[in-house]
């Protein structure tokens, strides 16, 4: 699939985030997001995504828009296959990191928990996120990006759900 000339298209959902994140962090972490996945799509750009958008919102009736609605009428709209959407959660320090990829087929959801992480760690924890989802394995441990970095980074836990959506 990521050995073609040509990338398949995603759109990114805007980030969500719960607690006390300041927005430059959510920022950073969306680029860093959008970054990475492009090493493996080519991303549609946020103008394009936001007329789908407004187009999902006005062909879909208020209570039929959910987030899962929504997200597939654009993904119809743009005539894309490949959707993704992270969510930050953050108290008392920690901060818990959820990446959602849905395509036609399946909806799968990675996610990690971070106690007392800076910027940089979770970047390295989100370029982890998307290389379990996307399935690449770290072949070379000494490449210099962030995310492959052999550094100590105190997670708690990782969790890994994967299902078949329903129509």
């Amino acid at each position: 699939l990521y050995g073609q000339s040509e990338k398949p298209k995603a759109i990114i959902i805007p980030t969500g985030s719960i607690g006390k994140i300041e927005e430059s962090r959510v920022v950073i972490l969306n680029k860093s997001l959008e970054s990475m996945l492009d090493n493996y799509f080519s991303i549609v750009p946020k103008q394009i995504f936001d007329k789908a958008r407004e187009q999902a919102y006005d062909d879909l009736e208020y209570d039929e828009c959910t987030d899962d609605q929504c997200v597939m009428k654009i993904q119809e709209i743009l005539q894309v296959e490949n959707a993704f959407r992270m969510e930050l959660t953050h108290e008392e320090g920690d901060t818990h990191v959820s990446l959602t990829w849905i395509n036609l087929d399946k909806k799968r959801v990675e996610e990690n928990f971070c106690d007392d992480c800076n910027t940089k760690q979770l970047r390295r924890l989100i370029g982890g996120l998307v290389n379990k989802l996307v399935g690449v394995k770290k072949e070379d441990e000494t490449n210099n990006t962030d995310y492959t970095s052999k550094e100590t980074i105190p997670f708690g836990y990782t969790l890994s759900l994967e299902y078949e959506s329903t129509s």
